[in-house]
């Protein structure tokens, strides 16, 4: 099983979404996220454009700087360098 890993370890209860450069996440139905009492979650995956994102497809956005595409955006630049907005990316969500 993959380990889900985050730059911000903060996370909600209930839903939360976190986005991935590529397709390497598509299609994982679970995860371990070892930072956490509670390791392993069930996952649910969308694969689509960075550039077709809006701020609603944001809104279970674990890290709250992360809910607008625009403040998406510089953190996918920080962690993923070269990242660019027509790229493709994996929507991962999970229940807290």
């Amino acid at each position: 099983m993959k380990e889900l890993k985050f730059k911000n370890r903060v996370f909600k209860e209930g839903r939360n979404l976190t986005v991935r450069r590529g397709v390497k996440w598509d299609g994982e139905v679970e995860a371990i996220i070892c930072t956490l009492e509670i390791n392993h979650v069930y996952l649910q995956t969308v694969v689509m454009r960075f550039a077709d994102l809006t701020d609603d497809d944001l809104a279970y956005e674990h890290d709250e700087g992360c809910r607008t595409v625009k403040g998406l955006l510089a953190i996918m630049y920080e962690v993923y360098p070269g990242f660019d907005r027509r790229e493709i990316v994996t929507l991962v969500s999970f229940e807290m």
